[in-house]
């Protein structure tokens, strides 16, 4: 997206791969299906900055860049910041995901990191609440699982299942990338276009559509939990019934939720 005038160049670059993505299709003979642990999308993002040399962050920092990543329900991005080398920081954040250093030392070390995060969160009463409108409203569905997964399924990931993943959902035609700054988009897309082509002939899995559904709408529940805290909290959730919204057209009806419901409880 050119911003004449703009100082700053991002770019970001999202993969279709979330934590609700909880099983991955592989060719061979008729094909089949394997289940993944929750939490294997935060698991492998968290692996991807990890590099033989060490993290690729200092690389970015070297170039006066902030880089950073984040898992959501239906996808994974990782996003790069900086006022200048913008061909150098497109370069590494290619290297980013297109070079993976996964081995055991690595995997046990980022467990531990997670185990962390999890414990922490679960600290959070807002982030507790949240979870727990979600299974009332989505019971038994992905959606209602914690992003970062718990400390039982993460107990499950392993090498196998990271590599199978990577393979699966890791691949030029299953990601977007998006610049923003004061930039030609014909220049930056030949700049990259030739690191691109030579991952198309790296070996994975073809791509295949998600079957991503959602279980069909119960009756009004109410969900309890006790927690040592002064303050009671109190979370309404509801689904939106319209479905198949894209574009410009999901993006009017969230603003829109979010206007009515910053009207009614005011903003925050």
């Amino acid at each position: 997206m050119p911003k004449e005038g703009f100082y700053r160049q991002s770019a970001l670059l999202a993969v279709d791969f979330g934590s609700i993505d909880c099983s991955v299709k592989v060719p061979g003979g008729n094909g089949w299906e394997r289940e993944i642990p929750a939490g294997t999308a935060h698991f492998l993002e968290h692996l991807m900055f990890q590099k033989p040399g060490g993290d690729i962050s200092e690389l970015f920092s070297l170039l006066g860049a902030d880089v950073d990543a984040d898992t959501s329900f239906i996808g994974t991005s990782f996003f790069c910041s900086g006022n200048d080398h913008l061909e150098e920081n497109l370069q590494l954040l290619l290297k980013l995901v297109f070079e993976p250093h996964l081995t055991q030392e690595c995997i046990d070390r980022e467990r531990e990191i997670i185990f962390r995060e999890i414990q922490l969160s679960e600290d959070n009463l807002e982030w507790i609440s949240y979870f727990h409108a979600l299974e009332t409203i989505f019971p038994g569905h992905p959606l209602s699982t914690d992003i970062a997964g718990n400390l039982e399924e993460i107990g499950k990931i392993d090498l196998e299942t990271l590599e199978l993943c990577y393979r699966a959902f890791y691949s030029p035609p299953n990601m977007a990338l998006y610049i923003c700054g004061d930039i030609d988009p014909f220049d930056v897309a030949g700049k990259i276009g030739e690191r691109v082509q030579e991952q198309k002939g790296v070996e994975c899995y073809p791509h295949q559509p998600h079957c991503r559904t959602l279980p069909p709408e119960g009756e009004p529940l109410e969900r309890r939990r006790e927690l040592p805290v002064v303050q009671p909290h109190l979370t309404l959730a509801f689904r939106d019934r319209r479905k198949g919204l894209g574009g410009a057209e999901l993006l009017k009806r969230e603003l829109a939720l979010e206007l009515l419901l910053d009207i009614l409880f005011g903003p925050g």
